[in-house]
C-alpha cells in the first residue's frame, strides 16, 4: 500500500512540473513578438520528466491486481495473489478508515459480518440474501436449534440487528412497529433468557435516536432485547403485547421522554436498568404483575408511587440479589406490596441492598399480609428523608445494618413478635424516631449469633438494635423481662411495657335529669376504664372519670353529646391502654 501511494505521488509531482510550464507560456500570450519557432522547442526537459511516470507505471500492479478499498467488502487476501504485505496494509487501512463505522457481530458458526452505521448501508445490505430492510429496521435470517416440547427442532428467526432514521430524501419515522413474523420467520427481539443452543447474539437496536414517539410491538413477540431502545430520547409511549414476557437489561434505559408504557399481558420480568433514567415515567401498571425486578430496574426514574406482588424477586441472577432497583426516584411516595400466593408465600420477601435508597419523597410504605416472612437488607431505605411509617410488619423477621439509614422522619416503628434479629445500626441516623414497639418476649433478641442461612451461612449477626436508637426514643416492650434486658444494656431512654388490651365489646349510655349513665362490658385482665367527651368542633377530648375494675359503670353530669371509653392494664408500673370505644 505504501509503495502504490508512493508511485501514485510521484506521478502526480510530475504532472504538475507539466503543467507549470504551460500555465508559465500562457501568461506570455500578449507579447507575440517573442514568439518565435524556436519556442516549441524550449520545453524539452519537462516531455523528459513525465515520461519517466509512465515507465514506473506498470511497477504499481495494486488497482489491476486486487480489487480497490470498498467501505461495504473487507479486503481479503485471496485478492492480493499471495501479496501478504500489500494485503496487510490494505486491511489495516480499511479498519482506520471504516471499522469505527461499523457495529460487528459473531454467532456460534464463526460467520460474521459488520453493518454500517450511515445511511448508504442499505445498499450493503442488498447485497446480502439473509438482510432485509423492513419499516427502517434491519433484519437478518439465522437458523437455530430450540427445544419444543422436549425436542430439539430446527428453527429460523428475523433477528433484529438495526434501525436507522432515514435519508435527506425520506420523512424521519416516528412510529417504529416491530412485527411478531417477518416473511415467515419469527421475529426475535430478545436471545437473552431463552435457550438457543446454536446462537450467540443479542439483537439490540445499539444506539441513540431523536425522532421515535412511539414503539409498537406486535402479538407474539415475547421480549425485548437489551438495550434495544436506549436513548431513544423522543420516545413517549410504548405498547407492549400480552405475549412479552421479559423487557431486558436497559431495554428503555434514558428514554427521558417515555409517559405511558401500555401493558396488555402479565409482564413477569423487568431487567437491569430497564426503564433508568426514564423521568417523565410516572406510573407503571404492571409493576404488580411482575415477578422478577433486577437492579436498578427503575432507578432515577419519574414513578410516583408502585404497587408490587408481595411475592417478587429481587434478584441479578439465580444466587445474586438485585441491587437499587428504586435507586434514587426522587418523586416516589407510596410503595404498597399486595398478597402473595401460598407457594410464593413461602418464599419471603427481599428488599434487598439499596432497593429504595435515596427515594427522598417516600412516606410510606406497606409491606405483604400474607407472606412467610420479610426481610429488608442493607441500606434499603437509605436517606428516605420523608419516610414516616412502615405498616403490616407482622411478618417482618429480618432488619439488616443501615436498613433505615438516615430516615429522619421516621416517627415510630413496629418490631413483631417473629422478629428474629434487627442489627446494631438498623436505625442509624433515624433522629426522629419518638416510638419503637418491640412485641418480641425473646430477650435473646438483643445478642450477638451465628446466623446460618443460605448466603448468610456462618455469619455473625449483632441483634442489638438499640445500640442506633436515639435516647429520647420511648421503648415499649412486652413483659417485665424484656424491660430488664433492655435496660441492662446500657440504653439510657425510657423503657417502658406495654401490652395488648382489649376495648370493651360493648359500650351504652341513658340520660336522665341532666345526668349520663355510662355502662360497658367487663374486660378480665382490665385494671380500670377511663371514661372521656369528645368536642367534635374541636376535635378535643376531655377526661371525664377513671373507674377501677371490676366496676363497669358510672352515672355522671354532663352537657357533652359524645363520649369514649378506654380499658387500661398495669404492669410493672407502667400503664398500656385498649383502643378507643365510642359509646352509643
Amino acid at each position: 500500500m505504501k509503495r502504490f501511494l508512493s508511485t501514485l505521488l510521484a506521478a502526480l509531482l510530475c504532472l504538475g512540473v507539466a503543467v507549470l510550464p504551460a500555465a508559465a507560456e500562457d501568461a506570455t500570450e500578449p507579447e507575440p513578438t517573442v514568439q518565435t519557432q524556436e519556442d516549441p522547442a524550449e520545453p524539452v526537459s519537462p516531455p523528459e520528466e513525465t515520461a519517466a511516470p509512465a515507465q514506473e507505471e506498470p511497477t504499481a500492479p495494486a488497482a489491476e491486481t486486487h480489487r480497490p478499498l470498498s467501505p461495504y467488502r473487507e479486503p481479503a487476501l485471496a485478492d492480493y495473489a499471495g501479496d501478504e504485505t500489500a494485503f496487510r496494509e490494505d486491511h489495516q487501512a480499511w479498519l482506520d478508515s471504516v471499522y469505527a463505522r461499523y457495529y460487528h457481530w459473531k454467532n456460534s458458526d464463526e460467520m460474521d459480518w459488520r453493518a454500517p452505521y450511515d445511511p448508504a448501508f442499505r445498499a450493503f445490505y442488498a447485497d446480502d440474501p439473509d438482510l432485509f430492510v423492513e419499516n427502517h429496521l434491519v433484519f437478518k435470517k439465522l437458523t437455530a436449534f430450540v427445544y419444543e416440547n422436549r425436542k430439539r427442532v430446527k428453527r429460523t428467526f428475523a433477528v433484529i440487528l438495526d434501525y436507522f432514521d432515514t435519508d435527506e430524501a425520506e420523512e424521519f419515522c416516528t412510529t417504529l412497529r416491530i412485527p411478531a413474523l417477518l416473511d415467515g420467520c419469527a421475529v426475535v427481539i430478545d436471545m437473552y433468557y431463552y435457550p438457543y443452543d446454536d446462537m450467540d447474539v443479542t439483537g439490540g437496536i445499539g444506539y441513540s435516536n431523536d425522532t421515535v414517539k412511539k414503539l409498537v410491538l406486535e402479538e407474539g413477540l415475547t421480549g425485548v432485547s437489551s438495550f434495544a431502545f436506549a436513548d431513544f430520547t423522543a420516545l413517549r409511549t410504548v405498547s407492549l403485547p400480552a405475549s412479552l414476557k421479559s423487557v431486558n437489561r436497559g431495554a428503555f434505559h434514558n428514554c427521558t421522554s417515555l409517559k405511558k408504557v401500555v401493558v396488555r399481558g402479565e409482564l413477569e420480568r423487568i431487567g437491569p436498568s430497564a426503564f433508568e433514567g426514564c423521568e417523565c415515567l410516572h406510573r407503571f401498571d404492571a409493576l404488580k404483575s411482575v415477578r422478577y425486578l433486577d437492579e436498578r430496574a427503575f432507578a432515577d426514574s419519574g414513578l410516583r408511587s408502585a404497587t408490587l406482588y408481595g411475592g417478587v424477586r429481587m434478584t441479578s441472577g439465580e444466587e445474586d440479589v438485585a441491587i437499587g432497583t428504586f435507586a434514587d426516584c426522587k418523586e416516589l411516595q407510596t410503595v404498597r406490596f399486595t398478597d402473595t400466593d401460598p407457594e410464593d408465600a413461602r418464599l419471603g420477601l427481599d428488599i434487598t441492598w439499596r432497593c429504595f435508597s435515596g427515594c427522598t419523597a417516600l412516606q410510606t410504605v406497606v409491606l405483604p399480609a400474607v407472606c412467610k416472612q420479610v426481610s429488608i437488607y442493607e441500606n434499603a431505605f437509605e436517606g428516605c428523608t420523608a419516610l414516616r411509617k412502615v405498616t403490616q410488619v407482622k411478618n417482618l423477621k429480618r432488619i439488616y445494618n443501615n436498613a433505615f439509614l438516615n430516615c429522619t422522619a421516621l416517627e415510630s416503628f413496629t418490631l413483631p413478635k417473629e422478629i428474629e434479629f434487627a442489627e446494631d445500626d438498623a436505625f442509624k441516623g433515624c433522629t426522629g424516631l419518638q416510638r419503637l414497639y418491640v412485641h418480641s418476649k425473646n430477650p435473646d433478641l438483643l445478642k450477638y449469633k451465628d446466623y446460618d442461612d443460605g448466603d448468610m451461612r456462618g455469619r455473625e449477626i449483632s441483634g442489638n438494635f438499640l445500640l442506633s436508637v436515639p435516647k429520647h426514643c420511648m421503648i415499649f416492650v412486652a413483659n417485665k423481662e424484656m424491660k430488664y434486658v433492655f435496660k441492662t444494656t446500657g440504653y439510657k431512654g425510657d423503657v417502658r411495657i406495654r401490652v395488648t388490651v382489649p376495648a370493651p365489646k360493648t359500650a351504652r349510655l341513658t340520660k336522665q335529669g341532666g345526668k349520663v349513665t355510662f355502662r360497658w362490658s367487663k374486660v378480665k385482665t382490665a385494671d380500670g376504664y377511663r371514661i372521656w367527651s369528645f368536642d367534635p368542633k374541636t376535635g378535643k377530648y376531655t377526661k371525664l372519670a377513671t373507674v377501677k375494675a371490676p366496676q363497669t359503670s358510672v352515672t355522671l353530669k354532663t352537657n357533652a353529646r359524645q363520649f369514649v371509653i378506654r380499658t387500661y392494664q398495669k404492669e410493672a408500673g407502667d400503664v398500656s391502654w385498649s383502643l378507643v370505644k365510642t359509646f352509643k
